[in-house]
């Protein structure tokens, strides 16, 4: 892979240092906006339709969420010179808001103290995943977003990009329209929501990454739930030709992922082969590395390769880290 130059001001990435390079970032931040969970995860043999009571193989209890996810994947894969994370997430002071806190401050995110929001309740989700690494979630959303004031314009001083999710679509359009006026990289997550969601936030996005199936949810007519699912190339040309100058992804799990590039025809990337154990929050994985990279200056193919590539370090079901990502850059 050839290795960019330094972008003015943001001094030799790490992700370059590989080269024989080296020096050292300014204390900059990338910044998380959106939606914060407790997961309480099962491992199950399979996913099942049918009432009953079924056994579990494994338990364990995490932080979830898009954006959280995603900090939490970018917090993992930086080094000493990366720029910090911090996460806007409301949450509460219950049980499940103090276990959430206390991982992410644990883990090194940083959460914006305003969105920790007294007396109210944290979401949180069950997940099943099963053998192959499928999941299920089911979640039950709290009342800390409805308590929670918009964080203050200021709080961006320093930020250098910055992803949203369409969970809180207040904040998340009020963060990319301050993106754009002060130019920071933006993305947004656009995994399922209500379409108006999805049609407003994604072109005020530079990077609009979906997965498949929140690409299905923006193309969906308004007012036609019912209506017959377009296939995923065809729905991805609709978003090419919405959006003509935004950075477009949609991800494929197994089958890799589709970019476009503005200007650019559409490139169909495969994904790494790797033992699959849990697929849960592997597209935030993406997300929260593809931002990352951005921000310490690799180039759009660059940036996005590393992405996937920490993706398919995620669903492994073991701990990873950068220079295991790394590793499938080769």
């Amino acid at each position: 892979m050839t290795l960019p130059r330094p972008l003015p001001g943001r001094g030799n990435s790490p992700l370059r240092r590989r080269a024989g390079t080296s020096g050292k970032l300014p204390v900059n931040t990338i910044a998380f906006i959106g939606h914060a969970v407790w997961d309480h995860c099962f491992m199950v043999p399979r996913l099942l339709a049918e009432p009953g009571k079924f056994v579990a193989s494994a338990y364990f209890s995490r932080p979830g969420g898009m954006s959280a996810n995603a900090a939490l994947a970018a917090q993992r894969l930086r080094d000493a010179h990366s720029p910090r994370v911090v996460l806007a997430a409301p949450m509460g002071t219950d049980d499940a808001g103090l276990a959430l806190h206390t991982a992410l401050s644990a883990a090194g995110v940083e959460v914006l103290p305003s969105c920790v929001v007294s007396g109210a309740r944290t979401s949180v989700s069950a997940v099943l995943v099963d053998a192959d690494g499928e999941r299920q979630g089911h979640n039950v959303r709290g009342n800390a977003q409805a308590s929670c004031a918009l964080p203050d314009a200021s709080w961006l001083d320093g930020v250098v990009a910055l992803q949203v999710d369409p969970r809180w679509p207040e904040a998340a359009a009020t963060a990319l329209q301050l993106a754009r006026q002060r130019g920071i990289v933006s993305m947004l997550d656009g995994d399922v929501a209500p379409p108006a969601v999805l049609r407003q936030l994604a072109p005020l996005a530079d990077w609009a990454v979906f997965s498949s199936a929140g690409l299905c949810a923006w193309g969906q007519p308004e007012g036609m739930a019912d209506a017959p699912v377009e296939p995923v190339d065809a729905l991805f040309q609709r978003l090419c030709a919405a959006l003509p100058h935004t950075q477009l992804v949609v991800t494929l799990g197994a089958a890799g992922l589709l970019w476009r590039a503005p200007g650019q025809p559409v490139v169909h990337r495969p994904a790494h082969a790797v033992e699959v154990v849990n697929t849960n929050g592997a597209g935030d994985t993406l997300h929260g590395a593809l931002l990352l990279a951005l921000a310490e200056g690799l180039p759009p193919s660059e940036a996005l390769h590393f992405g996937a590539a920490a993706a398919a370090c995620s669903v492994t079901g073991r701990p990873y880290t950068r220079a295991q990502a790394m590793s499938l850059l080769a």
